[in-house]
């Protein structure tokens, strides 16, 4: 199932124009590694590093974390089915956090329109 998405994205990804797919990766990219913070703030709460707070609600009814696509977008985007106000606050500043950075690195070549030269 990887080896068939992989597959389909990277034909998607060759038709579109080279600027949007910068943006598409570049957004990818962005929840991936704030995926990537969300579970790594799991496992420090799980070793007691950081504090568990309370759940801000249960979505585990609409989608649940061990059904197949609950897995899937775990494992690429951190999801969570009942996250704490840290885990929140965290997820939503590390894609903050890129998000600016790309923001920056955009308007720091002066050239807005060509993106494929980043």
């Amino acid at each position: 199932i990887g080896l068939s998405l992989g597959m389909l994205m990277f034909v998607w990804l060759n038709t579109l124009s080279r600027n949007m797919c910068l943006y598409v990766c570049l957004s990818l990219l962005t929840f991936i590694s704030a995926g990537m913070v969300m579970q790594a703030m799991i496992l420090l709460e799980q070793v007691d590093w950081l504090p568990a707070g309370q759940a801000l609600w249960d979505s585990s009814a609409i989608l649940s974390e061990q059904s197949i696509a609950g897995e899937l977008l775990y494992a690429v985007f951190g999801y969570e089915a009942t996250p704490s106000a840290i885990e929140l606050a965290i997820y939503l500043s590390s894609l903050s956090a890129m998000a600016a950075a790309c923001v920056y690195a955009f308007y720091r070549r002066g050239n807005n329109d060509d993106c494929g030269a980043l």
